[in-house]
This record gives structure tokens, sequence and C-alpha cells, in this order.
């Protein structure tokens, strides 16, 4: 009986510490994948370079952080809305002051949402147009047809 204990938990020991590598290796490859974003950040001078054949997915992509960033900015809301637990003064302190912390107007999660919903948007509006230049001028630069063998 022992032995079929000791098998058991040495089978659980064992799927538990693969399960912490595959973790720690997923946290590696997530904390490689910002050093790489931080490094090419750093280094495009606020600028970066997109493919045109990828300018439809980056503003797809970038649609769908526009949609995050109101998801939390609603979650926020409802934070900064939360009742107070208690009638003491600590409480009603608590609560207000996490309520500035998630919508106050200066250094608030709210202002943060805001400014990268402003930046992200103006992203946006750039590379559509960017991306309807490039089309308008691969249709002029295409030849007829006709002249393909």
């Amino acid at each position: 009986m022992a032995s079929l204990l000791e098998g058991f938990w040495d089978e659980a020991i064992d799927d538990i510490r693969q399960y912490i590598e595959q973790v720690q290796a997923q946290v590696q490859h997530r904390r490689d994948r910002e050093q790489r974003v931080a490094e090419l950040t750093a280094s495009s001078g606020n600028r970066f370079r997109v493919e045109p054949d990828q300018v439809p997915q980056v503003i797809a992509d970038l649609r769908s952080a526009l949609d995050r960033i109101r998801d939390i900015r609603r979650q926020a809301q409802i934070i900064a809305n939360t009742t107070e637990p208690g009638s003491d003064e600590v409480s009603r302190n608590a609560v207000r002051q996490i309520g500035e912390m998630a919508m106050g107007t200066d250094g608030s999660l709210k202002a943060a949402l805001d400014a990268y919903e402003i930046e992200i948007t103006k992203t946006i509006a750039g590379l559509e147009d960017d991306l309807r230049t490039y089309l308008g001028v691969e249709q002029v630069n295409v030849p007829p047809a006709a002249v393909w063998p």
C-alpha cells in the first residue's frame, strides 16, 4: 500500500514540476517579448515600420486593443462607484482614494487609458491613410492586363 501511495505522489509531483516548468517557460517567453518590444520601441524614435500587407491585421489588433481599453475603463468606473463596506472613516477614505486612483483626473487609471486611446486612435487613422495612399499608388503603377505575357 505504501509503495502505491509513494508512486502516486511521485507521479503527482512530477506532473506539478512539469506544469511549473511550462509556466516558467511561458513567463520567460513573455518577458523576452516585452524586452524585445522595449528595445525596438527605444530604438525606433517613436516610429515603427509595418509592411503594407500587414497593415490590415495591425489595424484590427489596434482596434482590439481599443476594445480592451474600453472594457478596463468600464471596470474602473465600477470600482470607482463601489459602495463603502462600512460607515467608519477608514472605509469612506479607502473607497474615496480607490475611486480617485481609478477615475480621477491626474495620474489615474482613467487618465492613462484616455491617453492610450488617443494615441492608438491616431495610429489607426495614420495607418488607414497610409494604406489608402499605398493602394492608390499601387493601382496607378500596375500595368493593364493586356501588357502581361
